[in-house]
């Protein structure tokens, strides 16, 4: 693995955690930050690739903002190659707007991230909650009046292939969506209208054959290009 190899190189740099079984990606990252030893801590998928100053422009809006607990940006989809873009995940720069984006969708790159760890751990850490493990946190956070901020650049490179939107269905898939929604709605982050409006498209998301749940995405929840 490429980790250990810089694990060996440089001892004190590195920490690699590991587990004889899966634990579920939740447990992980949990398990993952508590280990952290600095307050700033960033996120990244293993099939996902970072621009080279993508921290650096992160840590740079935390240290002059030092209101925001959250920073993320601006993700560029590809399947093969990062030189053939499929698609952008475009979403809203300041917080008030995020907060209301949250709303509908989730509202941040879990990739794109970086957080304050003694803000996470403050609302509970991540939980056990599949496939919704990021959206479930930010929405404690914003309870917990952290303030967000979306970079308006491309700082991470997303990997969508068919799998990716394999993913995003199933029967799987639908039972923690409804049951990650119906929390929400419980505890009063979403409304009556909201909650229904937004969980009925969500279904029919998920029932739909994989080539049609691609369509819908880079049709209505994606753009083809990002304006500067």
């Amino acid at each position: 693995m490429v980790i250990e190899e810089y694990q060996k190189k440089y001892e004190t740099l590195f920490q690699v955690i590991s587990h004889e079984k899966n634990l579920g990606l939740g447990k992980s990252l949990a398990i993952g930050l508590q280990a952290c030893r600095n307050e700033y801590v960033a996120r990244l998928d293993s099939d996902d690739i970072a621009e080279k100053r993508r921290c650096e422009k992160e840590l740079e809006q935390l240290n002059q903002h030092p209101e925001l607990d959250v920073v993320g940006s601006l993700v560029a989809e590809f399947c093969h190659s990062i030189k053939e873009i499929t698609s952008y995940h475009w979403l809203p720069e300041k917080n008030d707007k995020i907060c209301q984006f949250a709303k509908t969708r989730n509202p941040c790159a879990h990739s794109s991230i970086m957080m304050k760890k003694s803000k996470v751990l403050a609302v509970g850490n991540y939980r056990d909650y599949r496939y919704f493990e990021d959206y479930d946190l930010w929405i404690r956070m914003m309870k917990d009046k952290c303030q967000f901020y979306n970079i308006q650049e491309v700082l991470v490179y997303m990997r969508a292939d068919e799998n990716f939107y394999q993913r995003r269905g199933g029967i799987s898939y639908l039972q923690q969506m409804l049951k990650f929604k119906t929390e929400q709605w419980k505890n009063g982050f979403y409304s009556w209208h909201s909650y229904l409006t937004t969980t009925t498209v969500h279904i029919l998301v998920c029932l739909v054959p994989n080539r049609i749940r691609k369509w819908i995405y880079l049709r209505f929840l994606r753009k083809k290009e990002i304006k500067k």
